[in-house]
């Protein structure tokens, strides 16, 4: 199972807005954040920083940068019960875990309107860019990269800078390591959606998953229990679903 932290009106509006017409399954509509738009100032610079130590020149970087784009970024957490994950990620724990079956993301593009051409479901990997750079230097392609750069050979293969970059979601700085974090990575796809933020507005993607990926809720320290868990079972049964397991938290926070 991995857990997603989010607030009560945002699983209201998943369940609002799912799909029950059975076609060809009931599913919801989750929504991937911007890389940019992160929590981390550290998000996407890891492994890019990492490149620069092996020397990499960095207009090579940004230009594969601007070839791949930023990717999108859906977090999920190993962890169901905890007082960091609440406080950051739930409304100050007045908010829900949503858990799902972690198998339901091994292939999420039957769900699609249009195929992801580029997605990825990963566990993140804490780290510094020291460490990255360290295994990079061991990859053959890096070191042949190098060496002809180092011989001023006039056409570079880019093309290995782009590929690893397409991975620069699955690295987090060390300081976030208790989250646990696993990723869905979409790099391409459907277009891009905005929402508004407190003092910006964030882009987003919008992706399926069947709605019976849902398995629990676990609901926050600060969250009025019976009311909530008896709101949840109604709008469970209402989208045909009977086993859902509603979890209160043991975390003792108020």
């Amino acid at each position: 199972m991995l857990y997603h932290y989010t607030t009560l009106e945002t699983l209201l509006a998943i369940l609002q807005n799912a799909n029950v017409q059975g076609n060809p399954e009931n599913y919801i509509v989750l929504r991937a954040t911007h890389a940019y738009y992160l929590n981390d100032s550290k998000e996407a610079k890891l492994l890019t920083e990492a490149l620069k130590i092996c020397d990499i020149p960095e207009n090579v970087i940004k230009t594969c940068e601007l070839l791949n784009g930023y990717p999108y970024v859906f977090s999920l957490s190993s962890k169901e019960d905890d007082l960091n994950m609440w406080r950051g990620y739930a409304n100050n724990a007045v908010g829900v875990a949503i858990g799902f079956e972690q198998g339901s993301f091994a292939n999420i593009n039957k769900w699609q309107i249009k195929s992801l051409d580029e997605y990825s479901f990963v566990q993140c990997e804490y780290t510094t860019s020291e460490d990255i750079a360290s295994k990079l230097k061991q990859s053959e392609d890096i070191q042949t990269l190098i060496k002809a750069m180092r011989n001023n050979a006039e056409i570079h293969d880019v093309t290995v800078v782009s590929r690893i970059l397409l991975g620069m979601m699955k690295y987090k700085h060390k300081a976030f390591c208790e989250e646990e974090e696993w990723r869905i990575v979409i790099n391409s796809g459907f277009d891009e959606s905005y929402r508004a933020a407190a003092n910006t507005l964030i882009p987003y993607k919008e992706f399926r998953v069947p709605l019976s990926a849902i398995k629990s809720i676990t609901l926050g320290p600060k969250v009025d229990v019976d009311k909530t868990s008896f709101s949840i079972i109604r709008i469970f049964k209402q989208l045909g679903i009977q086993d859902l397991d509603i979890i209160p938290s043991c975390v003792p926070y108020q």
